[in-house]
C-alpha cells in the first residue's frame, strides 16, 4: 500500500512539473510575441519610404528629419515656413499665396482681414526678424492697403490689429483695363521663378520619370508629366515643367494634369496659360476656368475676348457669360 501512495505521488509530482514546463513555455512564447508586437507599433513610417523605430536614438532622427521636411518644404511650389516671436516675424515663401501667409499672421497675431478679391498673389521672399509691418511693405509691395493699431502691443509684443488689403473701386476699375487687346491693355501675369533642380525620390523608376520630364522628346515629356503623382514633390515638378517647358503638347498635359486642383497656385498656373501663344493650350485654360466657375477670374476672361484669334474670342465671351451670369456687366 505505501508502495502504491509513493508511485501514485510519483506520478502527480510528474504531471506537475510537466504543466509547470508547458506554462513556463507558453509564457514565453507569449512575452516574444509581446515584444514583437511593441515593436511593430514602434515603428514609424517618416515619409519617402524610410521607416526607423522609436529608440531614443531614432526619437532624435525622426526630430531631426522633420525639421529637415519643413525646411524642405519650403523649397517646393507654394510653401513657407513662419514664425512669430516677440513682435518680430521670419518669413520664407517660395511661390506662395500671399494672402494664406498673411491670414496665417493674422490668425497669431489676432489681427482682423479684410481684403478684395484680386488682393492674392504668389511671393517668393525671404525676411529675418523684421516687423509685421516690413513683412507688409515687402509682400504688398503692388498693392495698396491700409493698417490700424492698438495703443500697446499685445502679448506676443504687436501692435497691428487690423489690415485692409486693395478695395472694390480699385478691383473694379482693374477689371476694365485689363485685358489682351488692340487698345494697350494685357492679362500680363508673371509665376515665380521655377528654381532649383526636380526631385520626385531616389528610387531608380523616380529618377528615370525626372530625366524623361526633362531630356525626352515632347511626346514622352508629355506622357511623363501624365505618370506624375499630385503629392508635393509631383506638383512642384509639374510647375517647373510647365513653367519651363515651351512645349504645347507638354504644358497641355500639365494643365489636364492640374485641372481638378482647385487651389491658388495651381489656379494661377490655369491664369498663366490664358497668355499662351498656342491656341489650344489658351482654350483648355479657358475650359478648365469655365469649369471651375470662378468669377473672381472674370476679368481675365474678359481680356480674351480682344484676342486675335476668333475661336478665343467665341469662347471666351461663352465662359464669360457663364461666370457673370447673375453679376454685373464687365463692359458697364
Amino acid at each position: 500500500m505505501r508502495e502504491m501512495r509513493k508511485l501514485i505521488l510519483k506520478n502527480l509530482m510528474c504531471r506537475l512539473s510537466l504543466i509547470l514546463i508547458i506554462i513556463n513555455f507558453i509564457f514565453i512564447v507569449g512575452c516574444e510575441q509581446q515584444s514583437s508586437e511593441v515593436e511593430q507599433l514602434e515603428v514609424i513610417d517618416i515619409g519617402n519610404g524610410t521607416q526607423i523605430t522609436t529608440t531614443e536614438s531614432a526619437s532624435q532622427a525622426v526630430q531631426v528629419n522633420s525639421t529637415q521636411s519643413s525646411v524642405e518644404q519650403t523649397d517646393l511650389t507654394g510653401g513657407y515656413s513662419l514664425e512669430l516671436n516677440n513682435g518680430a516675424v521670419t518669413l520664407s515663401a517660395n511661390g506662395a499665396s500671399r494672402m494664406t501667409i498673411i491670414n496665417e499672421i493674422a490668425s497669431q497675431i489676432d489681427m482682423k482681414v479684410a481684403a478684395s478679391n484680386s488682393a492674392d498673389k504668389l511671393i517668393s521672399t525671404k525676411q529675418r526678424s523684421v516687423t509685421v509691418d516690413a513683412v507688409l511693405r515687402e509682400i504688398l509691395n503692388d498693392i495698396n492697403y491700409r493698417t490700424g493699431y492698438r495703443d500697446t502691443p499685445n502679448e506676443m509684443g504687436f501692435r497691428i490689429n487690423n489690415l485692409v488689403v486693395g478695395s472694390q473701386s480699385n478691383e473694379r476699375s482693374s477689371a476694365a483695363s485689363d485685358g489682351n487687346s488692340a487698345d494697350g491693355t494685357s492679362i500680363e501675369f508673371g509665376l515665380p521663378p521655377a528654381a532649383g533642380e526636380i526631385n520626385l525620390g531616389s528610387e531608380p523608376e523616380e529618377i528615370e520619370l525626372v530625366q524623361r520630364l526633362q531630356f525626352g522628346a515632347a511626346e514622352d515629356r508629355a506622357i511623363a508629366v501624365s505618370e506624375l503623382m499630385m503629392d508635393p514633390l509631383g506638383f512642384d515638378a509639374a510647375y517647373k515643367i510647365f513653367a519651363r517647358d515651351e512645349s504645347p503638347d507638354v504644358r497641355l498635359a500639365v494643365l489636364e494634369l492640374i485641372e481638378s486642383e482647385d487651389y491658388f497656385v495651381a489656379r494661377q498656373m490655369v491664369v498663366s496659360a490664358l497668355q499662351d501663344q498656342n491656341k489650344q493650350v489658351v482654350l483648355y485654360a479657358l475650359g478648365i476656368i469655365d469649369s471651375h466657375g470662378d468669377f473672381t477670374l472674370a476679368p481675365q476672361v474678359e481680356a480674351l475676348t480682344n484676342h486675335f484669334d476668333t475661336e478665343v474670342v467665341e469662347y471666351a465671351k461663352e465662359v464669360r457669360e457663364s461666370l457673370t451670369e447673375g453679376y454685373f456687366d464687365l463692359n458697364e
